[in-house]
Order: C-alpha cells, then structure tokens, then sequence
C-alpha cells in the first residue's frame, strides 16, 4: 500500500508539471494494467523484453 501511494503521488505531481513519466522495471500484467490505469506514459521492464545493446533495438534509428 505505502508502495502504491507513493507511485501515484508521483505520477500526480508529474502530469501537473506537464512530465512525461516511464516506469521501469515493469515485470507482471498487473503491475502493467495498475500504471495504465494511473496514466503511466510509458513502461518498461522484462514484461516486454530482456536488455540489449542499442544496436540490437529493433527501433533503432526513429527520430526522437
């Protein structure tokens, strides 16, 4: 519980700042489907894959 309320304390304060937020370490659906619920920007984490050098990222090369 102390866990949860501080994840949605920050992502709170982010989106008033205008932030984009990236949650990391993602590694369960339910962890997933819990940030989505709470507007997570974006997830990361061995949910969607294993680390990898940059030139093996299949998106490598898009504008940022």
């Amino acid at each position: 519980p102390d866990d949860a309320c501080i994840v949605e304390a920050v992502l709170e304060l982010a989106h008033r700042l205008q932030i984009t937020v990236v949650a990391e370490g993602v590694e369960t659906r339910e962890q997933s489907e819990w940030l989505l619920q709470r507007r997570c920007d974006a997830l990361q984490g061995y949910l969607y894959g294993k680390p990898m050098p940059a030139q093996q990222w299949p998106l490598q090369g898009l504008p940022r």
